[in-house]
């Protein structure tokens, strides 16, 4: 069939529905099922022509010869119908559709092929359990994406999309989308998202009438809502500007008819530190608040803090990397340990090499605790017996804020000990939950700062098994004068002389107060710190970075110290994480509607990084309460998690997506 040039007035009638879509240039092509009567010209609009296919009309190209089966390449022997076809930048060919076996070996819907056509057995079988419909080949981390009409990847649950890895196994990093029906077609949208088309009305439960965008996780992205095409969407493709184009069976979209095919103004590429979105789990009637937040490589991710926080209890929850609460873990995705008649919290959380969860946190009257959970959300016995230790050092109130684990297994804490006029403590504890006698002769080891009060708020190892804790010295209810504190001890518990000359510092960013509440080190040794510059009105994210001596790097906005304003209110950066090139995002609380979360991001040399949010920040308010971060932590793929607390009191645990 010969394709013609439309260029006539305006009209987006088609006669049959577009099953495919392919941009070529600045045009596109329109594939459909032969219909009868003369197709109308089609909008091409500001991009250029848009080529469809009709009867001839003006001149015809002399037949070609007839194409001839390639003798190199052999017969796959596929026993079922192939829908979808792809072509990897290595030249393997990926193949889905109906069939069960391909070279009479196992290849349930999805196989490769070698270029010659003999299968590729390092493809495992990925036993999808029923047909695919799309490929989108060699995606985000040399993944490939596939879409139809299952349910189920092996033995795990996957709504009509999923990815593998590119051995043909599950990636576990892409979490069940439960898509709702079938999935015609997905394609790329910039560097992590995909779109899909379908028949579907849900979207993991959000209404999504054909067609949605998904990030890199599988969660879905709304930038381009709920447009609501009246009939099926059988092609998707995104025009280098971002905008969408759909072919189907539909003749409106929205309230505009649009017959077949149509075009989103929505871009598909989100813009970087916007929030991708955001949950808040009520678990109890009472106050709820995260405190810390620990990615998962899977996407998945921990979030411990206090859970009914009136007499509440020590708790930690893990959600999915796409969605809310992670059913497996504990049966509805939270769990606590009651261990005192008052007030119990986790401040901090940590992951272990074998997935197994390290919390950390306070009883009253005052007792450090120490608590590790299996993966699947119960108290490891392992662990002291029952899972969990209670340390009471001193007569005075102690508590835990920070947790880290060695290559080796052994859990590094920190926090205070001494209550008022009280010290910085790092303890470390054996696998097996008992204090370790090789770190300081009994275990644990103080850092005293001032006549004041002194505690750790954080504590990271160096690449060389050094241990920094960084916290705040002359603190406690009123004074006047506290400022951030960092300490240094060799692997043994002493302390570390090549650091300031004693193994302590006091730094000062300004005049002002400051705090330090959160501690990095990145891999060439050099300490990050974050916190907060003035109290009040006068408050400001602060950030700082120190060389391997102590000293103030002066890389790093010329005099190693950062502040970041969001208003003209308090803004308290309660935590920091580092991401690839040396970017460091702090995350914390603007005083800005009553409260929200708030996010900066850095460049390497400590300059706001002008690619993210706006003019390197973001706000994110949930509520019209108090909402603050006190979390923050990478997933793999690089968004960004926060964690924190939502609605004031009685409050609740709220988590903030933001792009990459």
């Amino acid at each position: 069939m010969a394709t013609q040039r439309w260029t006539g007035r305006r009209d987006r009638r088609c006669a049959a529905a577009a099953a495919a879509i392919v941009l070529l240039g600045g045009g596109l092509v329109v594939g459909a099922a032969p219909a009868t009567g003369q197709p109308s010209p089609v909008d091409h609009g500001t991009h250029g022509p848009i080529l469809a296919e009709g009867p001839p009309q003006g001149p015809v190209r002399p037949p070609t010869p007839e194409a001839t089966a390639d003798p190199a390449f052999v017969n796959p022997a596929v026993n079922g119908t192939v829908n979808t076809i792809a072509i990897q930048d290595d030249g393997a060919i990926l193949i889905g559709g109906d069939f069960t076996t391909v070279a009479t070996e196992t290849r349930q819907h999805v196989a490769r092929l070698n270029d010659d056509g003999t299968l590729d057995t390092t493809f495992t079988d990925p036993a999808i359990n029923a047909t695919v419909r799309s490929i989108v080949p060699a995606t985000i981390y040399e993944r490939i994406v596939v879409a139809g009409d299952f349910t189920m990847v092996g033995a795990q649950p996957r709504g009509r999309i999923a990815r593998l890895e590119s051995n043909g196994a599950l990636d576990l990093t892409f979490g069940d989308t439960a898509v709702d029906a079938r999935v015609s077609s997905v394609v790329t949208a910039g560097d992590t998202s995909l779109v899909i088309g379908g028949s579907f009305s849900n979207v993991d439960a959000h209404a999504r009438g054909g067609v949605a965008r998904l990030n890199v996780y599988g969660d879905l992205d709304g930038a381009l809502g709920n447009p609501q095409p009246d009939g099926d969407v059988l092609a998707v493709a995104v025009q280098a500007d971002g905008r969408v184009i759909l072919g189907g069976d539909f003749t409106t979209v929205g309230q505009e008819e649009s017959s077949r095919v149509a075009r989103l103004l929505a871009t598909s590429t989100p813009r970087s530190g916007v929030p991708g979105g955001t949950i808040m789990s009520n678990l109890t009637p009472q106050d709820d608040y995260a405190r810390a937040v620990v990615a998962q490589p899977d996407g998945k991710f921990v979030v411990a803090g206090e859970i009914g926080r009136e007499g509440g209890q020590f708790g930690v929850a893990r959600y999915r990397a796409n969605a809310g609460l992670d059913p497996t873990f504990s049966g509805d995705g939270w769990t606590t340990i009651n261990l005192s008649p008052g007030w119990d919290e986790a401040n901090a959380v940590a992951l272990q090499a074998d997935g197994k969860i390290v919390a950390v946190g306070y009883s009253e009257p005052g007792r450090i605790v120490v608590a590790r959970f299996r993966t699947n959300g119960t108290l490891d016995p392992t662990f002291s017996g029952d899972g969990k230790v209670v340390t009471n050092l001193t007569p005075g109130f102690e508590f835990a804020t920070g947790v880290v684990i060695q290559p080796d297994g052994r859990i590094v804490v920190a926090g205070e000990i001494g209550g008022l006029g009280g010290q910085f403590v790092v303890l470390r504890y054996l696998a097996n939950g008992a204090l370790d006698p090789s770190f300081s002769g009994n275990g644990w080891a103080a850092a005293n700062f001032s006549a004041g009060d002194d505690w750790a708020w954080d504590v990271a190892l160096q690449p060389d098994g050094k241990i920094v804790a960084a916290g705040i010295a002359r603190g406690g209810s009123g004074a006047p004068d506290p400022t951030m504190a960092i300490a240094r001890w060799n692997t043994d518990g002493t302390f570390d002389p090549t650091f300031s000359g004693d193994g302590r510092a006091m730094p000062s960013v300004g005049p002002r107060p400051e705090i330090a509440s959160a501690v990095r080190v990145q891999p060439d040794g050099r300490i990050v710190v974050a916190g907060q510059y003035g109290f009040g009105r006068s408050g400001a994210f602060m950030a700082a970075r120190f060389t391997d001596s102590g000293a103030f790097d002066n890389s790093f906005s010329d005099d190693g110290k950062a502040t970041v304003d969001f208003t003209t209110g308090e803004d308290f950066a309660w935590d920091l994480a580092i991401q690839g090139s040396g970017r460091i995002v702090l995350a914390g609380a603007s005083a800005g509607r009553g409260g929200e979360f708030a996010v900066a991001r850095l460049r390497a040399n400590g300059v706001l990084d002008q690619t993210f949010g706006t003019n390197g920040k973001s706000r994110t308010n949930m509520t019209a309460a108090y909402d603050a971060a006190t979390a923050v932590a990478i997933q793999p793929g690089g968004l960004i998690v926060t964690v924190g607390g939502a609605g004031g009191e009685p409050g609740t645990f709220a988590v903030a997506k933001y792009w990459p």
